[in-house]
């Protein structure tokens, strides 16, 4: 029987060289090394970095045999796979696609611990697919997610929850809102509003400016100090003009306190410019171009800011933006 089928030695062979049909056939006969054969499918998986002959196609096809075995192991694997050094995005994502595809109480939990993976791309992929998938605890895997979830897996939640109410989010969203990255705060203040949650409810004073943003009472906004300058700056429009938006912040801005509106019109000039250089194209420097028309006026007239004022003008003329975001930085 060992010279014809497999033995031990032809089963760490076929592993070593990525031989999955074969492994596949030693499995299905059943036998004393189909155990063997199983676990060699999980290591073909779980790190290619180790086996010489395995490529990118060998472990998709162990992957696909092993959701027909087992999908605790398949699981397991392919959460070791994304720490291995053999890791790739394009295939971590594959993987996950076709475990997603079996929407198992399995397929879910794995999916969801894959919401924080930090490979390129791999954490937004999942949170996509978590979020196509059908199963009765989905609300409760995206609630979990929201903890999980790096900076664009995150994103990509946040949109998700201006559309769908999921029971408990706000409490989660509440928890991380300090701990986040500036810029996905107000993205999270509309989910907050989306779910329900409004500055009367918030106790937090962070939580509570956003949300008084959102609501557009941007004097009581104002009001709430430190914390409102950059949520009321983050809202700035484009030119303001008579009793719109972008004119009622800045008045609320003034009112309370001249060094907010000061950081504000900084501020919304940097992030026009952070646009221009994150994502060149004719629109972002138009962009840029006609915040600077109204903001630098404003820096000379209520901050007598002349100096710095004539070199962001002759760079943003210039167009060279990550100058015009130093120069801001340094004022």
């Amino acid at each position: 029987m060992a010279l014809f089928g497999p033995d031990a030695e032809k089963i760490e062979r076929w592993k070593q060289e990525g031989r999955v049909a074969r492994l596949r056939s030693a499995i299905e006969g059943g036998g004393p090394f189909a155990e063997q054969a199983q676990q060699a499918l999980v290591e073909i998986v779980a790190d290619p970095s180790v086996l010489s002959g395995v490529t990118d196609e060998a472990v998709l096809e162990a992957f696909e045999a092993l959701l027909n075995l087992d999908q605790h192991a398949a699981s397991w694997a392919l959460l070791t796979y994304v720490n291995s050094p053999a890791a790739g995005s394009a295939v971590a994502c594959r993987l996950i696609d076709r475990l997603a595809s079996r929407e198992t109480d399995a397929a879910l939990l794995a999916v969801l611990r894959l919401a924080g993976c930090r490979l390129e791309n791999v954490g937004l992929h999942a949170v996509r697919a978590l979020a196509g998938m059908n199963h009765p605890r989905l609300p409760v895997a995206l609630r979990s997610a929201l903890l999980l979830a790096d900076h664009d897996a995150l994103e990509h939640l946040l949109r998700l929850l201006e559309e769908r109410q999921i029971p408990g989010a706000s409490k989660v969203l509440v928890h991380r809102f300090a701990k986040v990255a500036p810029d996905l705060r107000r993205p999270m203040a509309r989910a907050l509003r989306r779910q329900g949650l409004s500055a009367a409810q918030a106790e937090d004073a962070l939580v509570r400016a956003y949300l008084l943003v959102e609501e557009e009472r941007f004097a009581e906004a104002a009001g709430c100090g430190a914390e409102a300058w950059q949520p009321l700056a983050e809202a700035l429009g484009a030119r303001p003009e008579a009793s719109d938006r972008t004119a009622r912040i800045l008045w609320a801005l003034a009112q309370v306190d001249r060094d907010m509106l000061y950081r504000a019109l900084r501020l919304r000039l940097s992030k026009a410019a952070d646009e221009a250089i994150q994502r060149p194209s004719a629109a972002a420097t138009a962009e840029v171009r006609a915040v600077a028309a109204w903001v630098l006026p404003a820096l000379v007239e209520l901050y007598a800011r002349k100096a710095e004022v004539r070199e962001l003008a002759a760079q943003v003329v210039a167009e060279r933006f990550a100058a015009v975001k130093g120069i801001l930085e340094g004022m």
